[in-house]
């Protein structure tokens, strides 16, 4: 049974890989609502006794923080996306928890990060073969964004799922022939994210390999088995490497890569066969000596990645490999950072609401870029849940990480394996918007679980007679989680039905942005989206009325502001346009489009295309920029924006 419930979790996270990422409220909605399915019953058996007494820190911190989250809602200028991350954060929890309170055995454990590591690999691996097939979506700029859509985190999720592979293919308990398929599992993952380029991973990598070093028992075994995967890498890495360089028009490279691919898997498949005898010292105890040679071994690894960030041709024109890892630091984040920290200036105890960040970024920008996320689990903690909010993050990390040393059934590959999942997760969601991807950070919190249940105290004689108070408390708390989840989903539903029938039943379409409205009383998105397709089927007085509604909701949001100033201006109502358009331009200076119509409306001369245009491209907001609604799925990562 216990199986059974995390392979089935195991296999949603695949599913959520595999639809970007599960970023889009279709996809993580109904997740959510499967994980308080499962958790509702365990809530009610469960004797919070037997939990160690980090895991009762850490659920008990994480409690806190969804509560403060869901309270945000209330101090939130846009309470519809404050709404949507108190409830991400729900899903956290129950992931969480659900593994927590399950009293996993190693076996278990190690079976079930296994699976993970696998299902992961396939994924990924089957982006490369479609890419070879025909389909260049996974490589949109000759780096690999499969499975997930986004570079940076399908780099993410690789790694976490690199780490089980190889840690449980160096352990000794480990048969022959799985230890061969997860060292061949490994080599694949490892080179999958020498593909994605993301140079998270070197930030992620050495966190790991710090982890993993100062922990794990068999440590001679773990650096055979990493030195074997390096190995095999490292010889591949100018293949690898090539498939960037040689964009877009990458097929032969790509061929090249994925039979290097296939030779590094062979070779450490057959490594992993016959290493029975090798590595036979026993385990060794941690010692100050051991942590002094972990230190050691992630320096060694930030030294070599600042080598390779280094290399140059013979006359230093470029580098000696095409690279993505060799390019600048120079980044948007940098300015994401600075508006985050500018929020929590203003707001140091409370924040500015969950996810609450895109409005004050078009506000304060000096980029180009309008995220939704502030690309940093740190500033985002910081920015939009205030003081309280790092608190009580901090108690659950540090209370979930502690649960690695509270029994010696805790020292052994699967939970250090696990603890490594969500080690690698938290170092790279410090410099990107992984905490909103969910296929990345519910395995990460269901790892800090599976931590949890290990150390679990065993069973107890069940108590005589029903307990119906706790029946009843379960009961309220699952009713009210249930209906936080429901209606923005529903809601979802709805608005992805509506909008790609517009063209065939507007009448319907309407209809259904109409239900979306009521199901979800606190979101923008409903109007914001029946106004732009109003207004670009020419009906002004439902796009002005839609437009108004967006703005009784969030009066942050400049794009409903730039469009009426616009519909003004094609009324002939010029100083109202102009009014209008001025009050936009103070939510977004940089705007262009809110540049050239108030020039337009100043200069009396008619409406450049360019305006429509560009305002009918950037309706949705999405965390790698506004979008058109020509995305699918219309709420969700809209990564490549492809047109339905």
């Amino acid at each position: 049974m216990r199986l059974a419930l995390g392979g089935a979790a195991v296999a949603l996270f695949t599913w959520w890989a595999v639809h970007d990422g599960g970023t889009a409220p279709g996809s993580w909605y109904p997740g959510a609502l499967l994980f308080l399915a499962a958790f509702a019953p365990v809530a009610y058996t469960i004797e919070p006794r037997r939990l160690s007494r980090p895991a009762v820190v850490a659920l008990s911190a994480l409690v806190a923080f969804t509560a403060w989250s869901f309270l945000s809602i209330t101090w939130a200028d846009a309470r519809g996306d404050a709404w949507d991350g108190a409830n991400r954060t729900l899903l956290y929890l129950l992931v969480f928890a659900l593994f927590a309170a399950v009293p996993w055995t190693a076996a278990e454990a190690s079976i079930l990060l296994g699976a993970f590591a696998l299902a992961t690999a396939v994924a990924g691996a089957w982006a490369v073969g479609a890419t070879l097939a025909g389909d260049a979506g996974s490589f949109p700029d000759g780096r690999l964004a499969a499975p997930i859509g986004y570079e940076n985190a399908s780099a993410a999720l690789l790694f976490a799922a690199f780490w089980p592979a190889v840690l449980i293919a160096s352990a000794r308990s480990t048969p022959a022939p799985a230890r061969g398929l997860l060292l061949a599992t490994a080599g694949l993952l490892l080179g999958l994210v020498v593909l994605c380029q993301s140079r998270g991973s070197l930030i992620a990598g050495p966190a790991a390999l710090v982890v993993a070093l100062a922990l794990v028992r068999e440590r001679r075994r773990l650096v055979l088995a990493l030195s074997a995967v390096a190995a095999t890498t490292l010889v591949a890495s100018p293949l690898l490497l090539e498939v960037y360089a040689s964009a877009p028009a990458l097929d032969d490279a790509l061929g090249r890569a994925a039979i290097a691919l296939a030779l590094s898997m062979a070779l450490l498949a057959a490594a992993g066969l016959a290493s029975g005898r090798l590595g036979r010292a026993g385990p060794r105890p941690l010692t100050r000596r051991s942590l002094g040679v972990a230190l050691a071994c992630a320096l060694v690894a930030l030294a070599a990645g600042a080598g390779l960030a280094a290399a140059r041709t013979a006359d230093g024109a470029a580098p000696a490999i095409g690279s993505r890892f060799t390019g600048g630091v120079e980044s948007g984040r940098y300015d994401f950072w600075r508006v985050a920290w500018g929020q929590f200036a203003r707001h140091p105890l409370t924040g500015a609401g969950a996810d609450n960040f895109a409005q004050d970024y078009a506000r304060e920008r000096r980029r180009r870029e309008e995220p939704l996320y502030p690309h940093s689990i740190v500033f985002r903690t910081l920015g939009q849940t205030g003081m309280v909010g790092v608190v009580l993050l901090t108690a659950f990390l540090a209370a979930a990480f502690a649960g690695i040393r509270s029994t010696d059934a805790l020292t052994g590959p699967p939970a250090v394996a696990a603890l490594i999942v969500a080690t690698a997760w938290l170092a790279h969601a410090s410099l990107d918007w992984l905490w909103e991807v969910p296929a990345v950070a519910a395995p990460a919190m269901a790892c800090l679980g599976l931590v949890a249940g290990l150390g679990m105290a065993p069973p107890v004689a069940a108590r005589r007679g029903r307990r119906p108070g706790r029946a009843l408390a379960v009961a309220a708390l699952a009713g009210a989680g249930a209906v936080s989840l429901v209606l923005p989903a529903l809601a979802a539903r709805q608005i992805e039905r509506a909008v790609p029938r517009f063209g065939d039943d507007p009448v319907g379409a309407l209809q259904g942005l109409e239900r979306a409205r009521e199901l979800n009383r606190l979101s923008d998105r409903p109007d914001l989206i029946s106004g732009a397709l109003a207004s670009q089927a020419g009906d002004s007085v439902a796009a002005r009325r839609a437009f108004s509604r967006v703005l009784a909701r969030d009066a942050g949001d400049w794009y409903p502001r730039a469009q009426l100033g616009v519909l003004d201006l094609e009324a002939g109502r010029r100083g109202a346009a102009l009014a209008e358009l001025a009050r936009a331009r103070r939510l977004n200076p940089r705007e262009p489009a809110i540049v050239l119509a108030a020039d337009a409306a100043r200069r009396g001369a008619p409406l450049p295309a360019e305006v429509k245009q560009r305002l009918s491209d950037r309706v949705l907001p999405t965390p790698l920029g506004r979008r058109p609604l020509t995305c699918r799925p219309v709420l969700g990562l809209c990564a490549r924006s492809p047109v339905a």
